[in-house]
């Protein structure tokens, strides 16, 4: 039986913010706000709302599915 693992204390934490969070800072983001200051406002990383803003790494990963979703 495999055990779950466990997170070490003082790992790098991932995704601590909401997708709410991230639609706002985005937006923030887009009407001219700098991403540094957007950054140090929601605790969002600069690279982060960088990828998100130029839409970076938005499509679905694999290749198309043979058959439709209706089949």
């Amino acid at each position: 039986m495999v055990g779950k693992s466990k997170k070490r204390p003082g790992s790098r934490p991932y995704k601590n913010f909401s997708n709410d969070t991230l639609v706002q800072a985005v937006q923030d983001c887009k009407n001219g706000v700098s991403y540094r200051k957007v950054a140090e406002k929601y605790g969002i990383s600069k690279s982060t709302l960088q990828r998100k803003v130029v839409k970076k790494h938005c499509q679905p990963v694999g290749r198309p599915t043979v058959l439709s979703e209706d089949d």
